[in-house]
């Protein structure tokens, strides 16, 4: 009797305890959320009840706006009003020939596509890496150059940013007159090249004077292989 007592007497206060902690933590998140301004879920997350409305008001497009309240303590929910795009912006576009498509990211990250024929497409899909391809456009410019300082080549395609510079081999009668704008971003318009380390290079400024190249096929045995979800 006396050990049926106590285990009573245990499950009472620990009863007791978890309604104690109920009741704080309802206190605690009504405290978050004004009335009218904010919803609060259970689990303590804060949005703003009319975040999509004014995103789509005053956001432009392919944006994240996140709702802030200065006196929430709770993790913040991050809407995305209208969703990721992952369909780069035109102006950051550089096309050559019909099997290569470059694409400006930042002054830092390129994409670099080339598919087998025309007749295929080019995967416009959110990578895990990148969701969002919709960004504000670097500063970028690109040229036809004979002044090849990565590949040797008579002429190239040189895509210059203020961190790196892109050097795509060009055929040897190609001119600047085939370089051309249109609605789907920048055209070089001549036969584009095989990748390979011969025919395309990268150069990438690091601090100070330094830099780092890179071209397709070179090792990288200091990075990580990834999950096999994500292959």
């Amino acid at each position: 009797p006396h050990s049926r007592l106590s285990l009573q007497h245990i499950f009472a206060v620990l009863i007791g305890t978890a309604a104690l902690l109920l009741l704080l933590n309802a206190t605690y998140l009504t405290s978050l959320s004004p009335v009218g301004d904010l919803d609060v879920d259970l689990d303590g997350i804060v949005s703003a009840r009319d975040i999509r409305r004014h995103a789509a008001a005053t956001s432009p497009p392919h944006t994240s706006i996140a709702a802030c309240d200065p006196h929430a303590a709770g993790t913040i929910r991050q809407r995305a009003a209208p969703p990721f795009n992952p369909i780069a912006n035109a102006s950051s576009v550089i096309r050559v020939g019909e099997t290569v498509r470059l694409t400006v990211l930042t002054a830092r990250t390129l994409r670099i596509e080339q598919r087998r024929n025309p007749r295929e497409r080019f995967d416009e899909r959110s990578s895990f890496a990148i969701v969002n391809r919709y960004l504000p456009v670097p500063s970028h410019k690109a040229t036809l150059s004979s002044d090849c300082q990565l590949l040797s080549a008579h002429r190239c395609l040189v895509l210059t940013t203020a961190q790196l510079r892109l050097e795509l081999s060009a055929p040897a009668n190609a001119t600047a007159a085939q370089i051309t704008r249109g609605a789907a971003g920048l055209v070089a318009d001549w036969p584009a090249p095989r990748l390979s380390s011969a025919t395309l290079r990268v150069r990438l400024a690091l601090d100070g004077d330094r830099s780092s190249e890179w071209h397709p096929g070179l090792p990288n045995p200091d990075q990580l292989p990834g999950t096999v979800r994500t292959l």
